[in-house]
């Protein structure tokens, strides 16, 4: 997740459970990726409309989102493989 200060990304591993019609969450690891000065100048000049800029941002942050993930499942001690989804808001 991203919120709107564009200060970086949250990524978080839970464990998810279906225990008498309840589910249990269970946090297994939070990692947290900062944006380099660079990318946080173009996500905030994407606020200015531009469709080439912002479609270009989009597979940028995609590769960062990604790096994010990888790095919260290493961390867990997990591998891609053991993980059942992955979601990105918005």
């Amino acid at each position: 997740m991203s919120g709107t200060s564009h200060d970086g990304i949250d990524a978080v591993i839970v464990n998810i459970k279906d225990k008498d019609k309840r589910q249990k969450i269970k946090l297994l690891e939070h990692y947290h990726h900062p944006f380099h000065n660079v990318l946080r100048a173009k996500i905030s000049g994407a606020f200015s409309g531009y469709t080439e800029d912002v479609c270009r941002l989009n597979f940028e942050l995609g590769e960062v989102f990604a790096k994010a993930a990888n790095t919260c499942i290493k961390k867990a001690g997990l591998t891609p493989e053991g993980i059942d989804a992955i979601a990105s808001h918005g």
